[in-house]
């Protein structure tokens, strides 16, 4: 099992002053931020195929705006394994009945958020990440509501709109 986020790539390049294995605070900042301590996921099963593109609805469904998604997957047995805590918890998306589950990293702290760091570059490094472009975003959010999978007027204006 696997459990994806959505991230910046870019802010997880390798910048001037860092040397190899440092974590740009960026990254960390802008994709890792925090609610209540705890940090939220899409987990699937299965087909990686078919369950990147179900977690990528799930998050792009929820989207203000139709954009890209860089996406990383982490193992999740290796994050058990570093002590962290999961807990299945409802996410938001107006998915109807997402065929991925959404999970919380809970009772997170510093060293804990660190860790999932961490996990991150070692996902980039083994190459465990993928964009979806702009069209292939707005193509998985038309066949969902082809599927009456989503419903229109739950998603943002915005996204309504530029679909």
């Amino acid at each position: 099992m696997y459990l994806v986020r959505k991230i910046n790539r870019a802010k997880w390049e390798r910048t001037n002053g860092l040397a190899p294995g440092e974590i740009p605070a960026d990254a960390v900042t802008v994709d890792l931020r925090t609610m209540n301590n705890s940090l939220s996921f899409w987990r699937y099963t299965g087909d990686q195929h078919e369950g990147l593109r179900e977690a990528v609805l799930a998050l792009a469904a929820g989207f203000e705006r139709l954009d890209k998604a860089d996406v990383v997957w982490l193992p999740e047995e290796d994050l058990r394994r570093d002590g962290l805590v999961l807990a299945n918890t409802p996410g938001r998306t107006p998915l109807v009945d997402p065929a991925v589950q959404h999970v919380d990293v809970c009772n997170l702290d510093y060293n804990r958020l660190g860790k999932i760091a961490t996990h991150v570059v070692r996902a980039i490094e083994q190459e465990r990440f993928r964009r979806w472009t702009r069209n292939e975003v707005r193509q998985l959010l038309r066949d969902a509501l082809d599927a009456g999978r989503l419903v229109i007027d739950r998603l943002q204006m915005k996204l309504r709109n530029d679909l």
